[in-house]
């Protein structure tokens, strides 16, 4: 009986020490996998809200699949080879009324690398459909000088665009509210002129939601090509008898610089004879605007008038004082054929030096038109004798290297400066 009990005691002794072995090892059973489902408390139609799936237990990586139904786009979402403990994703809420709310119910599904998964679902609402801001986008068309916008309202709304402006420019007009929206940009770029446009889109309803949207263009300065002439206007689009100021501006020339002996703008127009004299006929094209020669940058007084500071490329010379040609002789008309006029500057400089490295505009000028039409400006070099040339210290005389323009009005390779107006 003695050996019984000890037998038994020893057996009872090992089942306990192998019972603690199993306890100890490695648990074989994962945690349960469970999973919830978080999300905005206000949602709207067409407005964006981040949902959540998180899960508890089970053995990564993780799948996960997330179900709207019809009130979000997309509907469903699903992604795998997750990490962590949960994943948002981002969906846009579809609601389509603008007035009442939108039921909706949702299913997620979370599975695990062992083949484990767990769902939940549940009810949520999608408030009314939020009105959307409109879209904007702005171009700046150098040689027409003018924007223009391009807008887009998903609502179909009416639009407002607005413009301001900052710098040295200033854009017109300051609103409009019909499709095209061009804005003209007024500016002396040629003188270094610059700023940034902005461009506001507004449907004027007010939600939760902006009603507006903007876009903002940046105009820079103008950078004259080397040894290149140009007639550039201020306004690329004019009405019918309305002055445009015409920059005549140059690159560095090829060879020292110091007397602009003369230059011959042309465009289109023509000759009427008054007092046997031939003048611009301002009833059938481009006619030069009497008393408008200005010597320099665009503002300051006209010449013959009140002395000023110099400006332009003469205040780079140092030059101080000039002979103009008298009016009269500007406003002479001469007809270059193929319905074309020449308008003849010429300023003569009586001091200051020669410069191997000065641009900059060397005068100005008004021009109105009689007609619509789109109006080309250029130059004529030579006619008999030179028309547009320049000279030295020494009076040694050249020619420009590159016109922006012949008289046929064809651009030369390379011009990036615009030289047409368009007149209605």
């Amino acid at each position: 009986m003695k050996r019984l009990f000890v037998m038994l005691a020893v057996g009872l002794l090992i089942l306990a020490v192998s019972c603690d072995t199993l306890n100890i090892g490695h648990n074989q059973f994962p945690v349960r996998l469970t999973a919830s489902v978080s999300h905005p408390a206000t949602m709207n139609g067409g407005a964006s809200a981040d949902w959540t799936v998180s899960w508890v237990g089970g053995t990564g990586p993780f799948s996960v699949t997330l179900n709207l139904g019809a009130q979000a786009d997309p509907t469903t979402w699903s992604a795998s080879g997750l990490g962590g403990t949960s994943y948002t994703h981002t969906y846009t809420m579809v609601n389509p009324s603008l007035t009442a709310d939108a039921p909706g119910h949702y299913t997620a599904t979370v599975g695990d690398s062992l083949g484990s998964s767990a769902t939940t679902q549940g009810d949520y609402t999608v408030g009314p459909t939020l009105n959307q801001p409109p879209t904007i986008t702005g171009t700046y068309d150098a040689a027409t000088k003018t924007i223009t916008a391009t807008v887009a309202d998903a609502d179909g709304d009416p639009v407002t665009v607005a413009s301001t402006a900052t710098g040295t420019i200033t854009v017109s007009p300051p609103s409009d509210t019909t499709a095209p929206y061009v804005f003209s940009v007024s500016a002396d770029l040629v003188a270094g002129g610059s700023g940034t446009v902005t461009l506001t889109a507004d449907d004027g309803i007010n939600t939760p939601l902006p009603s507006w949207t903007s876009a903002t263009i940046d105009i820079a300065p103008v950078v004259p090509d080397a040894d290149t002439i140009y007639a550039v206007p201020t306004k690329g689009a004019v009405a019918v008898d309305e002055e445009d100021t015409i920059v005549i501006l140059t690159g560095v020339p090829a060879h020292a610089f110091k007397y602009m002996n003369g230059v011959g703008v042309t465009f289109q127009g023509a000759v009427q004879v008054v007092a046997t004299i031939d003048r611009f006929d301002p009833t059938a094209g481009g006619y030069y605007v009497p008393g408008s020669l200005n010597v320099g940058a665009v503002g300051g007084s006209a010449w013959p008038g009140p002395p000023e500071a110099p400006d332009g490329i003469w205040a780079t010379l140092g030059t101080t004082s000039f002979i103009p040609a008298p009016d009269d002789l500007v406003n002479r008309a001469t007809d270059i054929t193929g319905g074309r006029v020449r308008l003849d500057l010429n300023v003569t400089p009586l001091d200051g030096t020669e410069s191997t490295t000065a641009s900059g505009v060397l005068c100005n000028f008004g021009l109105k038109f009689g007609a619509a039409g789109t109006y080309t400006l250029g130059f004529q070099e030579l006619s008999v004798v030179k028309r547009t040339y320049y000279s030295d210290n020494a009076s040694v005389e050249y020619f420009w290297g590159h016109y922006q323009a012949d008289e046929t009005g064809l651009l030369g390779a390379g011009i990036t400066i615009g030289n047409e107006i368009t007149v209605s």
